[in-house]
C-alpha cells in the first residue's frame, strides 16, 4: 500500500474543512428563529457574507427561503452580477406553487420602481423562464417589454416570445 505524505499546508486545509462542515452541521440543528436571524443579517451584509449566506440558503428548507424572499428577490433581480444567479437558483428550487402565488407580486415594485432598466428586465425574465412560470412570464413580456421605448427591453420580448 502506498502511502503519501502531504505538506503541513495540505493538513491544516483538511482538518479545517473537518472542522467546518462539523461546525455547519451542529448549526443547522440550531433552533430556526436562529438560523432565520442570522440569514437575514447575512443577506444585507457584506458581499463576501452575502455570498456565504446565499450558499447556507440552499442548504435549508423552504420554511426559511419563504421569510426572506423578499430578500432574495431584491438579490436575483438587482444584485451584484455573481449573485444574481445564487439568488435566482435558490428561488427556482423551492416549490413552484409557493413561487406562482409570491412571485408576480414580489417583482411588482421592481417594474414601478425601474421602468426602462433592462438589467433587472432580464432578470426577470430569466426568474419567471427558469421557474416555470410561463403565465407570468407573457404577461410580463406582453405588458411590460413589447412595446417599451427601450430597445433592449423590447429584445427582451423578442427573446421570450413563444
Amino acid at each position: 500500500m502506498e502511502t503519501t505524505n502531504f505538506s503541513a499546508d495540505w493538513e491544516a486545509l483538511r482538518e479545517a474543512e473537518a472542522t467546518y462542515i462539523r461546525t455547519r452541521a451542529a448549526y443547522f440543528k440550531s433552533n430556526r428563529e436562529t438560523i432565520l436571524y442570522d440569514i437575514q443579517r447575512g443577506l444585507t451584509s457584506t458581499p463576501n457574507t452575502i455570498e456565504y449566506t446565499l450558499d447556507l440558503l440552499a442548504l435549508l428548507g423552504d420554511d426559511i427561503k419563504e421569510k426572506v424572499m423578499t430578500e432574495l428577490v431584491a438579490i436575483a433581480l438587482d444584485g451584484k452580477e455573481t449573485f444574481v444567479p445564487l439568488a435566482r437558483n435558490i428561488i427556482i428550487e423551492m416549490d413552484s406553487g409557493y413561487l406562482k402565488t409570491i412571485l408576480p407580486d414580489l417583482v411588482q415594485p421592481w417594474l414601478s420602481a425601474n421602468p426602462d432598466n433592462d438589467f433587472i428586465y432580464k432578470n426577470i425574465a430569466q426568474l419567471y423562464y427558469k421557474s416555470d412560470l410561463h403565465t407570468a412570464l407573457t404577461h410580463f413580456i406582453d405588458t411590460y417589454c413589447r412595446n417599451s421605448s427601450n430597445e433592449d427591453i423590447r429584445e427582451i420580448y423578442e427573446d421570450y416570445k413563444e
